[in-house]
Protein backbone atom coordinates (compact mmCIF):
# COMPACT_ATOMS: atom_id res chain seq x y z
CA UNK A 1 0.00 0.00 0.00
CA UNK A 2 1.25 3.76 -1.43
CA UNK A 3 2.04 6.57 1.34
CA UNK A 4 -0.35 9.16 0.19
CA UNK A 5 0.07 12.50 1.91
CA UNK A 6 -2.56 14.47 3.41
CA UNK A 7 -1.20 18.29 3.62
CA UNK A 8 1.15 17.21 6.42
CA UNK A 9 1.17 9.18 11.05
CA UNK A 10 2.84 7.84 7.90
CA UNK A 11 2.70 11.41 9.48
CA UNK A 12 2.87 15.57 8.67
CA UNK A 13 1.97 18.99 10.72
CA UNK A 14 2.31 22.38 9.34
CA UNK A 15 2.32 25.77 11.69
CA UNK A 16 1.92 29.17 10.12
CA UNK A 17 1.34 32.31 12.52
CA UNK A 18 1.39 36.05 11.59
CA UNK A 19 4.14 38.12 12.40
CA UNK A 20 5.70 41.50 11.47
CA UNK A 21 9.36 40.64 10.26
CA UNK A 22 10.62 41.50 7.07
CA UNK A 23 13.56 39.22 6.78
CA UNK A 24 13.55 35.32 7.13
CA UNK A 25 14.44 33.45 10.34
CA UNK A 26 13.21 30.76 12.50
CA UNK A 27 13.93 27.29 13.47
CA UNK A 28 15.03 24.88 10.78
CA UNK A 29 15.39 21.28 12.15
CA UNK A 30 15.96 19.63 9.53
CA UNK A 31 15.30 16.20 9.28
CA UNK A 32 14.91 14.77 13.14
CA UNK A 33 14.52 11.47 12.43
CA UNK A 34 15.41 8.77 10.42
CA UNK A 35 16.02 5.33 11.31
CA UNK A 36 15.50 1.58 10.00
CA UNK A 37 15.13 -1.69 11.55
CA UNK A 38 15.75 -4.06 9.49
CA UNK A 39 15.61 -7.66 9.54
CA UNK A 40 17.51 -10.81 8.66
CA UNK A 41 15.79 -12.06 5.69
CA UNK A 42 16.45 -15.21 3.07
CA UNK A 43 18.23 -14.13 0.52
CA UNK A 44 14.92 -14.88 -1.65
CA UNK A 45 13.01 -12.19 0.66
CA UNK A 46 15.96 -9.60 0.62
CA UNK A 47 14.09 -6.92 2.83
CA UNK A 48 12.15 -6.64 5.29
CA UNK A 49 12.40 -3.17 6.93
CA UNK A 50 10.06 -0.66 9.65
CA UNK A 51 11.02 2.92 8.93
CA UNK A 52 10.81 5.70 11.22
CA UNK A 53 11.62 9.15 9.68
CA UNK A 54 10.62 13.07 11.12
CA UNK A 55 11.46 16.20 9.56
CA UNK A 56 10.54 19.86 10.35
CA UNK A 57 11.35 23.32 10.16
CA UNK A 58 9.45 27.22 10.99
CA UNK A 59 10.52 30.05 9.21
CA UNK A 60 9.34 33.64 9.92
CA UNK A 61 9.30 35.60 6.65
CA UNK A 62 7.38 38.07 4.77
CA UNK A 63 4.88 38.69 7.29
CA UNK A 64 3.75 35.63 8.40
CA UNK A 65 5.64 32.22 9.76
CA UNK A 66 5.18 29.07 7.45
CA UNK A 67 6.47 25.83 8.60
CA UNK A 68 6.24 22.32 8.98
CA UNK A 69 6.89 19.07 10.67
CA UNK A 70 6.72 15.48 9.06
CA UNK A 71 6.83 11.86 10.86
CA UNK A 72 6.03 8.85 8.48
CA UNK A 73 6.00 5.41 9.46
CA UNK A 74 6.09 2.55 6.97
CA UNK A 75 6.79 -1.07 6.52
CA UNK A 76 8.48 -2.67 3.25
CA UNK A 77 9.27 -6.22 2.10
CA UNK A 78 10.17 -8.24 -1.01
CA UNK A 79 12.97 -7.70 -3.06
CA UNK A 80 10.94 -4.76 -4.47
CA UNK A 81 10.38 -2.88 -1.18
CA UNK A 82 6.77 -2.71 -1.52
CA UNK A 83 5.13 -1.17 0.90
CA UNK A 84 2.87 -3.50 3.67
CA UNK A 85 1.52 -0.17 5.47
CA UNK A 86 2.00 3.34 6.34
CA UNK A 87 0.54 6.01 9.40
CA UNK A 88 0.51 9.95 8.93
CA UNK A 89 -0.98 11.95 11.20
CA UNK A 90 -0.77 15.76 10.25
CA UNK A 91 -2.18 19.14 11.87
CA UNK A 92 -2.33 22.25 9.94
CA UNK A 93 -2.25 25.43 12.04
CA UNK A 94 -2.75 29.13 11.73
CA UNK A 95 -2.71 31.76 14.70
CA UNK A 96 -2.56 35.59 14.99
CA UNK A 97 -3.26 36.41 18.38
CA UNK A 98 -4.18 39.93 17.21
CA UNK A 99 -6.86 39.32 15.01
CA UNK A 100 -9.88 39.03 16.09
CA UNK A 101 -10.23 35.55 14.42
CA UNK A 102 -7.28 34.61 15.60
CA UNK A 103 -7.34 30.83 14.37
CA UNK A 104 -7.94 30.92 10.52
CA UNK A 105 -7.01 27.74 9.97
CA UNK A 106 -7.23 24.60 12.36
CA UNK A 107 -7.03 20.87 10.91
CA UNK A 108 -6.31 17.64 12.50
CA UNK A 109 -6.08 14.53 10.47
CA UNK A 110 -4.90 10.77 10.75
CA UNK A 111 -3.97 8.94 7.18
CA UNK A 112 -3.42 5.35 7.24
CA UNK A 113 -2.05 4.55 3.70
CA UNK A 114 -4.92 5.54 1.89
CA UNK A 115 -7.35 5.72 3.77
CA UNK A 116 -8.27 8.85 6.46
CA UNK A 117 -9.91 7.65 9.47
CA UNK A 118 -10.16 11.20 11.16
CA UNK A 119 -10.22 14.62 9.94
CA UNK A 120 -11.26 17.67 12.83
CA UNK A 121 -11.25 21.64 11.79
CA UNK A 122 -12.31 22.82 15.18
CA UNK A 123 -12.84 26.66 15.15
CA UNK A 124 -11.24 29.15 17.20
CA UNK A 125 -14.27 29.58 19.42
CA UNK A 126 -14.82 25.59 20.30
CA UNK A 127 -10.81 25.85 21.14
CA UNK A 128 -11.69 28.37 23.78
CA UNK A 129 -14.50 26.28 24.73
CA UNK A 130 -12.48 23.21 25.64
CA UNK A 131 -9.58 21.78 24.50
CA UNK A 132 -9.10 18.87 22.07
CA UNK A 133 -7.73 15.64 23.19
CA UNK A 134 -8.68 12.46 20.93
CA UNK A 135 -7.10 9.38 20.26
CA UNK A 136 -8.10 6.82 17.80
CA UNK A 137 -6.92 3.53 16.80
CA UNK A 138 -7.66 0.30 14.85
CA UNK A 139 -6.51 -2.84 13.05
CA UNK A 140 -5.69 -3.14 9.90
CA UNK A 141 -5.46 -5.77 7.35
CA UNK A 142 -2.87 -4.46 4.76
CA UNK A 143 -2.52 -6.36 0.92
CA UNK A 144 -0.07 -9.13 0.85
CA UNK A 145 3.29 -9.29 -1.30
CA UNK A 146 3.47 -12.56 -3.03
CA UNK A 147 7.42 -13.81 -2.85
CA UNK A 148 8.80 -16.11 -5.43
CA UNK A 149 9.33 -20.24 -4.37
CA UNK A 150 12.20 -20.46 -1.53
CA UNK A 151 13.88 -23.31 -1.13
CA UNK A 152 13.50 -25.32 2.14
CA UNK A 153 16.05 -27.94 2.22
CA UNK A 154 19.98 -27.28 1.64
CA UNK A 155 19.52 -28.95 -1.90
CA UNK A 156 16.55 -27.09 -3.48
CA UNK A 157 14.52 -29.62 -3.55
CA UNK A 158 11.43 -29.23 -1.52
CA UNK A 159 9.83 -25.23 -2.33
CA UNK A 160 7.22 -23.49 -1.45
CA UNK A 161 6.03 -19.41 -2.44
CA UNK A 162 4.90 -17.83 0.07
CA UNK A 163 2.55 -14.19 0.42
CA UNK A 164 4.24 -12.27 3.56
CA UNK A 165 1.46 -9.27 4.93
CA UNK A 166 0.78 -7.48 8.39
CA UNK A 167 -1.89 -7.45 10.59
CA UNK A 168 -1.28 -3.33 11.82
CA UNK A 169 -2.60 -2.03 15.09
CA UNK A 170 -2.75 1.83 14.06
CA UNK A 171 -3.66 5.44 15.33
CA UNK A 172 -2.94 8.52 16.86
CA UNK A 173 -3.34 11.13 19.86
CA UNK A 174 -4.48 14.34 19.01
CA UNK A 175 -4.29 17.54 20.94
CA UNK A 176 -5.04 21.32 20.44
CA UNK A 177 -6.30 24.33 21.90
CA UNK A 178 -5.90 27.80 22.54
CA UNK A 179 -4.83 29.72 26.41
CA UNK A 180 -5.96 32.68 27.70
CA UNK A 181 -4.81 34.17 31.01
CA UNK A 182 -4.81 31.81 33.95
CA UNK A 183 -0.43 31.70 34.09
CA UNK A 184 2.17 33.98 34.74
CA UNK A 185 3.60 35.59 31.68
CA UNK A 186 5.87 38.86 31.39
CA UNK A 187 4.09 41.00 28.82
CA UNK A 188 1.14 42.76 28.27
CA UNK A 189 -1.77 41.23 27.21
CA UNK A 190 -3.06 42.17 23.96
CA UNK A 191 -6.95 43.58 24.17
CA UNK A 192 -9.50 44.32 21.50
CA UNK A 193 -12.71 46.26 22.06
CA UNK A 194 -12.01 45.25 25.68
CA UNK A 195 -11.86 41.31 25.01
CA UNK A 196 -8.39 39.53 26.22
CA UNK A 197 -7.06 37.98 22.85
CA UNK A 198 -5.41 34.29 23.33
CA UNK A 199 -1.94 34.09 25.02
CA UNK A 200 -0.66 31.02 22.73
CA UNK A 201 -2.16 28.63 20.65
CA UNK A 202 -0.87 24.22 20.27
CA UNK A 203 -1.06 21.60 18.41
CA UNK A 204 0.38 17.91 18.24
CA UNK A 205 -0.19 14.75 16.85
CA UNK A 206 1.27 11.47 18.06
CA UNK A 207 0.92 8.62 15.15
CA UNK A 208 1.74 5.07 16.43
CA UNK A 209 2.00 1.42 14.82
CA UNK A 210 2.13 -1.93 15.70
CA UNK A 211 1.58 -5.58 14.65
CA UNK A 212 2.35 -8.68 13.40
CA UNK A 213 3.91 -9.49 10.23
CA UNK A 214 1.85 -12.94 8.41
CA UNK A 215 3.28 -14.77 6.28
CA UNK A 216 1.01 -17.85 4.03
CA UNK A 217 1.76 -21.26 2.31
CA UNK A 218 0.74 -24.58 2.59
CA UNK A 219 0.90 -27.81 0.59
CA UNK A 220 0.26 -31.03 1.32
CA UNK A 221 1.03 -33.81 -1.69
CA UNK A 222 0.18 -37.75 -1.17
CA UNK A 223 2.93 -39.68 -3.08
CA UNK A 224 1.84 -43.23 -2.76
CA UNK A 225 3.31 -44.35 0.39
CA UNK A 226 4.90 -40.48 1.01
CA UNK A 227 2.79 -37.57 2.71
CA UNK A 228 4.89 -34.40 1.96
CA UNK A 229 4.14 -31.27 3.80
CA UNK A 230 5.25 -28.15 3.12
CA UNK A 231 4.13 -24.72 5.25
CA UNK A 232 4.55 -21.85 7.63
CA UNK A 233 5.71 -21.87 10.82
CA UNK A 234 6.43 -19.05 13.33
CA UNK A 235 5.53 -15.30 14.22
CA UNK A 236 7.20 -11.84 13.93
CA UNK A 237 6.16 -9.20 15.98
CA UNK A 238 6.57 -5.78 14.57
CA UNK A 239 8.75 -2.70 16.19
CA UNK A 240 6.22 -0.93 18.66
CA UNK A 241 7.10 2.85 17.11
CA UNK A 242 5.46 6.40 18.06
CA UNK A 243 6.61 9.89 17.54
CA UNK A 244 5.11 12.62 18.80
CA UNK A 245 5.24 16.49 17.33
CA UNK A 246 4.32 19.01 19.56
CA UNK A 247 3.99 23.21 17.38
CA UNK A 248 3.09 25.85 19.69
CA UNK A 249 2.87 29.98 18.80
CA UNK A 250 2.06 33.09 20.80
CA UNK A 251 2.89 35.74 23.40
CA UNK A 252 5.43 36.02 25.84
CA UNK A 253 8.88 37.24 26.53
CA UNK A 254 12.20 35.13 26.13
CA UNK A 255 13.37 34.83 29.53
CA UNK A 256 15.41 36.66 31.28
CA UNK A 257 15.14 39.90 28.78
CA UNK A 258 14.19 42.98 29.30
CA UNK A 259 12.18 43.11 26.12
CA UNK A 260 9.71 45.44 27.83
CA UNK A 261 11.53 48.49 27.94
CA UNK A 262 11.24 47.91 23.65
CA UNK A 263 7.82 46.70 22.96
CA UNK A 264 4.81 45.42 24.93
CA UNK A 265 5.34 41.63 23.79
CA UNK A 266 7.21 39.29 21.62
CA UNK A 267 6.06 36.58 19.73
CA UNK A 268 7.62 33.63 19.56
CA UNK A 269 7.06 29.53 18.54
CA UNK A 270 8.53 26.04 19.54
CA UNK A 271 8.93 22.86 17.80
CA UNK A 272 9.38 19.65 19.72
CA UNK A 273 9.48 16.19 18.93
CA UNK A 274 9.41 13.01 21.32
CA UNK A 275 9.96 9.40 19.62
CA UNK A 276 9.73 6.04 21.40
CA UNK A 277 9.91 2.01 19.95
CA UNK A 278 9.78 -0.88 21.51
CA UNK A 279 9.09 -4.51 21.19
CA UNK A 280 10.05 -6.57 17.05
CA UNK A 281 10.78 -10.13 17.74
CA UNK A 282 10.30 -13.41 16.89
CA UNK A 283 10.91 -15.05 13.37
CA UNK A 284 8.98 -16.81 10.80
CA UNK A 285 10.16 -20.12 8.46
CA UNK A 286 9.39 -22.45 6.51
CA UNK A 287 9.31 -26.38 6.53
CA UNK A 288 8.91 -29.53 4.79
CA UNK A 289 7.85 -32.58 6.66
CA UNK A 290 7.89 -35.70 4.66
CA UNK A 291 6.28 -39.28 6.19
CA UNK A 292 6.22 -43.07 5.14
CA UNK A 293 2.27 -43.99 5.23
CA UNK A 294 1.74 -40.58 7.09
CA UNK A 295 3.62 -41.38 10.79
CA UNK A 296 7.26 -41.90 10.54
CA UNK A 297 8.81 -39.07 9.27
CA UNK A 298 11.78 -40.21 7.02
CA UNK A 299 12.58 -36.43 6.52
CA UNK A 300 12.21 -32.43 8.18
CA UNK A 301 14.05 -29.49 6.85
CA UNK A 302 13.59 -25.85 7.54
CA UNK A 303 14.98 -22.61 6.64
CA UNK A 304 14.41 -19.03 8.32
CA UNK A 305 12.45 -16.35 6.25
CA UNK A 306 12.37 -13.35 8.78
CA UNK A 307 13.80 -13.26 11.55
CA UNK A 308 15.06 -9.57 14.38
CA UNK A 309 15.94 -9.22 17.72
CA UNK A 310 14.26 -6.64 20.34
CA UNK A 311 14.13 -2.92 20.17
CA UNK A 312 14.06 -1.29 23.27
CA UNK A 313 13.85 2.21 22.79
CA UNK A 314 12.57 4.55 25.97
CA UNK A 315 10.32 7.77 24.89
CA UNK A 316 12.73 10.52 24.44
CA UNK A 317 12.90 14.56 23.32
CA UNK A 318 14.66 14.20 19.65
CA UNK A 319 14.61 17.81 19.37
CA UNK A 320 13.19 20.80 21.23
CA UNK A 321 14.03 24.83 20.39
CA UNK A 322 11.79 27.71 20.82
CA UNK A 323 12.61 30.91 18.61
CA UNK A 324 11.90 34.85 19.97
CA UNK A 325 10.86 37.28 17.66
Amino acid sequence: MEIRKIGGLLCVAVLSVSSFQTQAVGLYAGQVLNKSHRANTHNVVKNFVETRKGFGYVEFTGGKVIGNTDNEFKVTVGPHNTTLGSVLGGVDLNFNPENLNCVRGLHLSLSVGSDVPLSLSPTCDALLRADINRTISHTVAEAEVPIPEIPIDPAGVFRLGVKVGAALRVGADFAAGLEVGGFDRPNKTIEINGQRRPDFIYASVRPFISGDATAKGYVSLNLLLKTVEKGVNGSLTLINAGTKAYAEAGIAYKPGCECNQVKEYQYYTKLKWDASAKGGNGKIGLYCDVKLLSFARIFYAQTDLISWSPVYELEHTIYEKTAYF
